[in-house]
């Protein structure tokens, strides 16, 4: 069986603060939904990010921001997020980031997703393969296995995290350390900063 792989580069950095809410706003719209100031303020604060943010960390960002909150109401926030597809959420490290699907403005997002997540900087990539799901459920089919989750989270390190760590380091800087009249200098070693 052969399995392609698409893969979604996040591009966070070019991703406008402003056009993330007014795209929330419409699909919250169309769906007659309330597009509340806590959803927009938690949107924001995980769009403003480059790597995926945990509750509580959303929950510390907005105390300056909005009133007193609770875990459970920035969890209810992320919930109607995440059902209308804005955000995605690693079940393994319980953070959430934008979807790739939301962010391009995809029409149709896939219901099945590979996220590679770099343990170096944090980031994710998103890619869909539909051969490697063929494969899982025929691998848990044979094992009479049934299938309740419909994402894959793999950690590794990432291209540009690779690169940086094959990169020889330079080397410490040396400095001559004085004892005192008389006493002969010894060479000494500079922490790199």
């Amino acid at each position: 069986m052969e399995c392609s792989l698409t893969i979604a580069k996040h591009s966070f950095a070019t991703t406008s603060l402003d056009g993330v809410v007014d795209r929330a706003a419409a699909i919250y719209e169309r769906k007659g939904l309330k597009f509340t100031v806590l959803r927009r303020l938690v949107l924001e604060a995980i769009a403003e990010r480059h790597t995926p943010v945990g509750a509580y960390t959303i929950l510390q960002v907005l105390e300056g921001r909005y009133r007193k909150l609770s875990p459970i109401s920035v969890y209810r926030a992320l919930d109607s997020l995440s059902r209308l597809g804005l955000v995605n959420k690693l079940k393994t490290q319980n953070a959430y980031f934008l979807a790739e699907s939301f962010r391009t403005r995809a029409k149709q997002p896939s219901e099945k997703r590979l996220y590679l997540i770099c343990e170096v900087c944090k980031r994710v990539t998103e890619a869909s393969s539909p051969g490697a799901y063929q494969l899982i459920e025929q691998l848990s089919g044979s094992a009479l296995f049934k299938i309740s989750v419909n994402t894959v989270e793999v950690s590794g390190v990432c291209e540009s995290c690779s690169a940086q760590r094959a990169s020889p380091k330079p080397a410490a800087p040396v400095r001559l350390r004085q004892r005192g009249p008389g006493t002969p200098a010894r060479p000494q070693k500079i922490a790199a900063r």
